[in-house]
C-alpha cells in the first residue's frame, strides 16, 4: 500500500483527497483515532518552542478535520542555474524577512483542551530570530538527489523527503508546518532546486503561492492568519449543499476507489500553451455570444473536459473576493470546487456564464449523477495554479522549470486530471495526468498546446 500511495498523494487541490480520503476510511473512525493520535503523542509545546510559540490561531472546521489531516502538504520545485551559495543567502535572507511579517509560517499545530478546532500555535514577529529561520531551511540536505531532467516518477520519489510531514502527523509535534530546501542537482553543480514544502491543513494553493511569490523576489506581505470562522456555510452556499455533499457521496467514493486499483496506470503529458491561438481562441468565443470575455482557464477547461468526455468535471474555485470578506489578504483554506457537466463546460462561454452569474454557482445542467451513474461514469479535475504564480527571481540565477511534486504515483491516479501551471516564467503549461487517452488524442483536440514541456522528465509516449 505504501507503494501504491507514496509520497504525494494530494493533486492539486483538496478534491481529489476529499474523495479518495473519504472512501479509504470511515471519516468519523478517523477523526477518533486522529484525537487519540494527538493525545498519545503530546508534548511539552514550551520544550519545542524554547517558549516563543505563544500566539493560537483557531483554525477552521474544515481543517480541523480527518480530511485535510490526511492530506499530504503543498510541495513544488523550481529549477535555476547559478552559484547556490549565493542562491543560499538570498533565500535564507528573504524567507527571514516572509517569515517576519508571517510568523505563523513558523508555527505548529496543536490541539488543546480550551477549543474544538485544531490551532496554529506560533511566536510572534519578534520572536523570529536566525535560529528559527534555520529550523525552517534545509541546505544541501545528505541523500537528496535532483535534476531538471529526471523522469517525474522518479523526481516525485526523490522530493518526498523535502516535505513537511502529513497533516496527521504535524498534530502535537515538534514539527513546523514549513520547510524550505535548496540543493544542488545531481551531477550539475551550475544548477540548483528550490523546494518549498508547506502544510495543506493551514494553506490552499492561493495561500501557497502567496508565499513562493514573496520567497521569488516579489513584495514580502503581511497575509491575514485568523480565520473566518462563518466561512464554511457560506462557501455551502455559494457552491451548493448537494454539490458539496456530493464530493463525500458512496458513488464519488467508490469511483475513486475504482479507478485507483482497477484503473490503467496513468501517464504524464505535459505541453506549452501557444499564446497567439489562445488569443484566437479568446476573440472567437467572445464573438459568439454576449460575455464579455472568457479566460485562457475557460478555454483550457473546456477543452480538456470535451476530449475526456467526463459526465462530470471537478474544478477548484478559488473563492477569494466571491466571497463578502474573504479577500486575497486572508491565509488558508478558502477554496472549494465546481462540479460541471457537459452543458456547462461543453463551451468557454457557458463556463464563464456560470463564473459571472454566481455566487450561488450553478455548474451543471442535468442533477448529479445517482449511485449507478456516479460508480460508472467518468469524472476528472482539473485546476488552475497559473493565476496565482508568478516568475521566481534569484539574482544572478536563471529559472530553468518549476514543478509540483505533490502529486500521486502514476499507479495511484483516480481519474482523469489536469493541471494549468506556470512551468518556466511568463510561460503558459497545461500538465494532463491521463489513464485512458493518449498524448495524440489531446494534441489533436487541443491546438492551443504547442512544444513539449520537460521531454526527459514527462512521459514521452
Amino acid at each position: 500500500m505504501d507503494d501504491r500511495w507514496g509520497a504525494g498523494w494530494q493533486f492539486s487541490g483538496s478534491s481529489v483527497v476529499y474523495a479518495a480520503g473519504a472512501g479509504l476510511g470511515v471519516l468519523s473512525a478517523a477523526g477518533l483515532i486522529w484525537r487519540a493520535y494527538a493525545r498519545q503523542n503530546s508534548k511539552s509545546i514550551e520544550e519545542w518552542s524554547r517558549g516563543k510559540d505563544t500566539v493560537a490561531v483557531p483554525l477552521l472546521p474544515l481543517e480541523s478535520t480527518a480530511l485535510l489531516g490526511q492530506e499530504q502538504p503543498i510541495t513544488t520545485v523550481t529549477f535555476f542555474s547559478g552559484d547556490v551559495q549565493e542562491a543560499v543567502e538570498q533565500v535564507r535572507s528573504r524567507l527571514k524577512l516572509i517569515t517576519v511579517a508571517n510568523p505563523w509560517l513558523a508555527g505548529r499545530i496543536v490541539r488543546r483542551p480550551d477549543h474544538p478546532n485544531l490551532q496554529l500555535l506560533h511566536p510572534t514577529a519578534a520572536d523570529i530570530d536566525g535560529q528559527l529561520v534555520d529550523e525552517l531551511l534545509s541546505i544541501q540536505p545528505t541523500g537528496l538527489h535532483i535534476s531538471p531532467s529526471l523522469p517525474y516518477e522518479q523526481l516525485l520519489k526523490a522530493c518526498a523527503p523535502t516535505q513537511v510531514p502529513v497533516g496527521l502527523r504535524l498534530v502535537n509535534r515538534k514539527y513546523r508546518i514549513a520547510k524550505v530546501t535548496v540543493v544542488s542537482c545531481s551531477g550539475d553543480p551550475e544548477k540548483f532546486g528550490v523546494l518549498l514544502s508547506l502544510s495543506h491543513i493551514v494553506a490552499d494553493g492561493f495561500t501557497y503561492y502567496r508565499i513562493l511569490n514573496m520567497l521569488g523576489g516579489a513584495p514580502v506581505e503581511s497575509l491575514i492568519a485568523e480565520r473566518l470562522m462563518d466561512f464554511h456555510p457560506r462557501m455551502e452556499a455559494a457552491v451548493g449543499k448537494a454539490d458539496w455533499a456530493y464530493t463525500f457521496s458512496p458513488q464519488m467514493v467508490l469511483n475513486c476507489i475504482a479507478g485507483v486499483f482497477l484503473g490503467r496506470r496513468a501517464r504524464v503529458y505535459a505541453h506549452y500553451v501557444d499564446p497567439v491561438k489562445v488569443g484566437a481562441a479568446k476573440a472567437a468565443a467572445k464573438s459568439d455570444a454576449g460575455v464579455p470575455f472568457v479566460s485562457t482557464n475557460d478555454i483550457v477547461t473546456s477543452a480538456w473536459s470535451n476530449v475526456c468526455g467526463l459526465r462530470l468535471a471537478m474544478m477548484a474555485i478559488n473563492l477569494r473576493d466571491r466571497i463578502t470578506g474573504v479577500t486575497d489578504r486572508h491565509a488558508g483554506n478558502y477554496e472549494s470546487l465546481l462540479w460541471m457537466d457537459e452543458g456547462v463546460y461543453g463551451s468557454p462561454v457557458s463556463m464563464r456564464e456560470v463564473l459571472l452569474a454566481g455566487p450561488p454557482y450553478t455548474a451543471h445542467t442535468r442533477p448529479l449523477p445517482g449511485f449507478w451513474e456516479g460508480l460508472t461514469r467518468s469524472q476528472g479535475q482539473i485546476t488552475n495554479w497559473a493565476s496565482f504564480s508568478e516568475p521566481l527571481a534569484l539574482d544572478n540565477c536563471t529559472e530553468l522549470f518549476h514543478f509540483p511534486v505533490n502529486l500521486p504515483p502514476l499507479s495511484a491516479v483516480p481519474f482523469e486530471c489536469c493541471l494549468i501551471w506556470r512551468p518556466c516564467g511568463e510561460k503558459l503549461g497545461v500538465m494532463v495526468i491521463s489513464k485512458n487517452y493518449t498524448r495524440r488524442d489531446f494534441l489533436d483536440a487541443m491546438p492551443l498546446l504547442e512544444d513539449e514541456i520537460a521531454p526527459a522528465v514527462f512521459d514521452t509516449t
